[in-house]
């Protein structure tokens, strides 16, 4: 290692240089060396950098590809979905003689499920009811219940016009501000089922629609007590599925009515119709004028108007409490309308 060094001790074999020409060429000799060896490690370099640019492009790729597919999966799904959803009153038709004709013993609790609900006891599922028949009667619904001043905007105005109001409000939201919901009580309002956590139910088990039922029956009677949940599964025994999923489900409507419910939909509502096709295109004041008209014109004798408690909804609410009056409607709680 030593002589190594020795000999590459650049300086002292200089010295021993005696011409200016010796002297040149071995500066340039040297010069010519580093270069080189700088050029190889600079080559190295970019080509290691390249590779590992290379590697990171492609995972991107992979990413962007994974995230792709999982959206394309999301779309999929969601079509077969609806496929299902529009194929399910043709499917439920033929299921109780299907069921009849599979003796086996892993299908004897399905049969005598569907038996309970179609044949034992003479029961037929009750389907979702979206509109009541001659009557003068219209019904404002209200859903969900996140937006606390709005709430009270609503309560406010009721009061003011002396309209009472059926509304489906989530449990987790019950349990949030507790006060709100008891003045709407003794405001004489109706609170109903909304489930306790807006899941949508076609995509969950029985069990767990079940859950979801029964887990806001625990929150309305922490809130309200007893006496509330009693009177409200006698007097207005009322479930609206969240988003409308499973209104043509036997599934989700024969649990509904295991558990003593009728399934309340609606036939004017404002979210599809002219929140979603206008709000990136209209201010707020221009959809709340837009909902109003809507609502207003479109209103029939019977109509179970779904309202939330949103900027857009909140926005001309009084005006079309008003607007309603002046067509001649008489505004009521589902009760007055659904027996």
């Amino acid at each position: 290692m030593n002589k190594l060094l020795k000999k590459l001790n650049i300086f002292q074999r200089y010295r021993k240089l005696n011409t200016k020409k010796e002297k040149k060429q071995f500066i340039l000799m040297w010069i010519t060396i580093f270069t080189c060896v700088f050029t190889v490690i600079f080559v190295g370099f970019c080509i290691s950098y390249s590779i590992n640019k290379n590697k990171s492009s492609q995972i991107q790729l992979n990413q962007y590809s994974k995230l792709e597919q999982e959206e394309i999966n999301q779309k999929l799904n969601s079509y077969l979905h609806n496929i299902i959803e529009k194929n399910t009153e043709y499917e439920n038709q033929n299921s109780s003689e299907d069921l009849k004709n599979d003796t086996s013993e892993s299908n004897k609790i399905k049969i005598d499920m569907h038996e309970n609900l179609t044949e034992t006891n003479n029961i037929k599922i009750r389907k979702a009811i979206n509109m009541v028949e001659k009557t003068t009667y219209a019904a404002i619904t209200f859903d969900d219940g996140y937006n606390k001043e709005y709430v009270e905007k609503v309560l406010d105005v009721l009061k003011k016009n002396n309209v009472k109001s059926t509304f489906f409000i989530i449990g987790k939201v019950l349990d949030a501000y507790p006060e709100v919901w008891k003045r709407a009580i003794n405001e004489g309002h109706q609170i109903c089922n909304h489930t306790q956590s807006h899941q949508i139910l076609t995509d969950m088990s029985s069990e767990a629609i079940q859950a979801e039922i029964l887990g806001w029956e625990a929150s309305a009677k922490k809130v309200f007590g007893e006496d509330y949940l009693i009177k409200m599964k006698k007097e207005f025994p009322f479930l609206r599925l969240p988003g409308g999923g499973g209104a043509k489900s036997d599934r989700v409507l024969a649990i509904a009515q295991k558990n003593g419910y009728k399934v309340i939909g609606w036939n004017l509502e404002t979210i599809s119709s002219v929140i979603n096709p206008l709000k990136n295109k209209k201010t707020v004041s221009e959809i709340s004028d837009r909902i109003e008209q809507h609502v207003v014109n479109n209103c029939k004798g019977g109509s179970i108007i779904l309202l939330h408690f949103n900027q857009y909804d909140m926005g001309n609410i009084e005006q079309i409490v008003s607007g309603l009056r002046n067509r001649g409607f008489e505004l009521q709680t589902i009760s007055k309308m659904v027996k």
